[in-house]
């Protein structure tokens, strides 16, 4: 199963259902299934898990850093230099 270079293929009703019952033994989220209209092929997965997760796993890494961080009084210069950065 290839995609064609112009027009992607839409996944088949069967196609679907076997993926979702592929991942229902799979604790979790049902998000790392990316987008499931669509055959994204292993990159396009990839990437998908990656959109989702990375935000996630940033903030969780930088909540566990602050403990720290305040403890050896670098919190304040860091909270400092994020003063500096344009507002999103």
């Amino acid at each position: 199963m290839s995609i064609s270079r112009h027009r992607p293929r839409r996944t088949t009703p069967r196609e679907f259902a076997i993926s979702r019952d592929n991942s229902a033994p799979a604790p979790g989220r049902d998000d790392a299934l990316g987008a499931d209209g669509w055959k994204p092929g292993l990159g396009g997965s990839w990437t998908a898990t990656v959109a989702i997760y990375l935000p996630s796993v940033v903030v969780y890494g930088a909540a566990r850093l602050w403990g720290p961080l305040a403890r050896l009084g670098l919190a304040s210069a860091v909270e400092r230099g994020l003063r500096r950065l344009p507002p999103a």
